[in-house]
């Protein structure tokens, strides 16, 4: 399920991995499973406009 949509109580599948701290911002977690959350591709697309802001 997508997390995001998930926390708005809207079940949507998700099959992105994301990663929650972007990968540019610190490397060292770009494995840590903590840092990986399942979005929908609208959720991915939003969160990913924010990051590059």
């Amino acid at each position: 399920m997508c997390v995001s949509c998930f926390n708005d109580n809207r079940l949507v599948p998700g099959y992105i991995v994301d990663h929650i701290i972007p990968i540019k911002v610190n490397w060292l977690k770009r494995l840590d499973l903590d840092n990986l959350q399942y979005l929908c591709k609208a959720c991915h697309n939003k969160k990913t406009a924010e990051d590059k802001k």
